[in-house]
């Protein structure tokens, strides 16, 4: 069967972070409302660009708006790591909210319940990360993250990713948490692999077992006593048998994240970090107060690939528009109307901003023409493990083949289309 490979910009290497907001969406009478009743009549983007969430909606910014049970959810596109990313992650995230909440009707009002940051690993690593990290930051990214009435950290590997769920949280908070998320995470990865890395000690933590998806639940009293009553003064023990305090520990961890993010990130998100770290500014357990006025700090923001992505391209040999959309992998229909020759083009996610650069200015105009005019021999893609690079197809299959594995209660890759039907929930 023929495919065609397209060279085109774009990295394996980039590094990504992801952001999930979750909200509860009230009535004018206070009562909590389903978003499930709500989310088709917003007219958010479009549909059907995830094959394994069907309420998902597509922004033309990039975000997606979708639900998790009765709540509704705010998905950043994913961003590159790179310096000045947490200034991004908290601006993409202030201007979704307030967009969110504009589309409701009057009367209706959204709470914020949980945040969700997702660093990406190598393929293979995440599972083998998450538990490093529950046993060695653990503490640090619950102080850094969580208030002090919050239950917990959820630690999850996911494909190609790793999760760290705790509480909803905004602004400078969010950029610290953030920044630390990516570096502990990027920390645990290189003691994996062998490198030399600085780390904290390995934590004695009763660790239980997440609900709704694989991983690690890591409670407020995991430690012993009460991480998020006492703060910065609470006593842990690491597996030799030494107290330390959480202080303690928390510079320790944000050495060790520093020391990992390398040129990763700029002077000013570090300074903004390690002034938390240090209790310039307060631990959201301190009771810090979100920003009073969350707007003076959203800054302009190039269109994110994946906003770029939902529009329908003409170029002079074809029309394409975007039919699956998703963190690992991005898929086309590419239509030549007057041959009546239809073809997809299929991008890794890392690689799809250098993709769309040259689409865009031609530089895939010939690769593309010349396939179109092939007789079509029915190449496809098999699975998720043929993108490895973006390449022309006759014909696409059914997307949730092109779905990584989620892993299920028992640990194992699951296949998207049992976890989609329940069997594995």
């Amino acid at each position: 069967m023929t495919e065609a490979a397209v060279s085109a910009r774009g990295s394996p290497l980039l590094r990504r972070v992801g952001l999930e907001h979750e909200f509860r969406v009230s009535a004018a009478n206070g009562e909590a409302v389903d978003f499930r009743g709500l989310i088709n009549g917003l007219r958010l983007g479009q549909p059907n660009l995830d094959p394994a969430d069907p309420n998902a909606f597509r922004l033309p910014s990039g975000a997606a708006v979708t639900c998790d049970g009765r709540e509704a959810e705010i998905a950043l596109p994913p961003i590159t790591v790179a310096p000045g990313f947490t200034r991004e992650v908290r601006s993409r995230a202030e201007s979704e909210r307030v967009a969110l909440a504009a589309r409701l009707a009057p009367g209706f009002e959204i709470e914020g319940v949980s945040t969700h940051i997702s660093v990406s690993v190598p393929n293979g690593l995440a599972r083998d990360v998450c538990r490093l990290y529950a046993h060695t930051f653990a503490p640090q990214m619950m102080l850094m993250l969580d208030r002090r009435d919050s239950p917990g950290l959820l630690v999850r590997p996911r494909p190609g990713r790793v999760e760290l769920g705790g509480e909803y949280i905004t602004g400078g908070a969010l950029s610290a948490a953030t920044l630390f998320a990516v570096g502990s995470v990027l920390a645990c990865e290189r003691a994996l692999r062998g490198h030399e890395a600085s780390m904290p000690p390995s934590m004695a933590v009763a660790l239980e077992p997440a609900r709704a998806r694989f991983g690690w639940y890591v409670d407020r009293r995991a430690f012993g006593g009460d991480l998020y009553a006492e703060g910065r003064s609470a006593l842990l023990t690491d597996i030799d048998d030494r107290h330390l305090t959480a202080q303690e520990l928390l510079e320790l961890a944000w050495e060790a994240a520093r020391r990992a993010l390398g040129q990763l990130a700029d002077a000013q998100e570090r300074a903004d970090t390690a002034s938390t770290v240090t209790g310039a500014v307060p631990l959201p357990c301190e009771g810090l107060v979100q920003d009073r006025a969350a707007r003076d700090h959203l800054q302009a923001l190039p269109q994110s690939a994946y906003g770029a992505a939902t529009q329908t391209r003409r170029r002079p040999m074809a029309e394409i528009a975007p039919v699956m959309l998703t963190w690992d992998v991005c898929a086309f229909v590419v239509l030549d109307r007057p041959q009546a020759r239809t073809c997809f083009a299929v991008v890794p996610g890392q690689q799809l901003a250098g993709v769309l650069h040259d689409l865009d200015a031609g530089h895939l105009d010939r690769t593309i023409t010349a396939f179109l005019h092939r007789p079509p021999s029915g190449s496809r893609p098999a699975s998720i493990a043929d993108i490895d690079r973006p390449r022309l197809y006759d014909e696409l299959g059914p997307r949730l083949a092109l779905v990584a594995a989620e892993y299920g209660p028992d640990g194992r890759p699951v296949a998207p289309i049992e976890l989609l039907a329940g069997r594995a929930a």
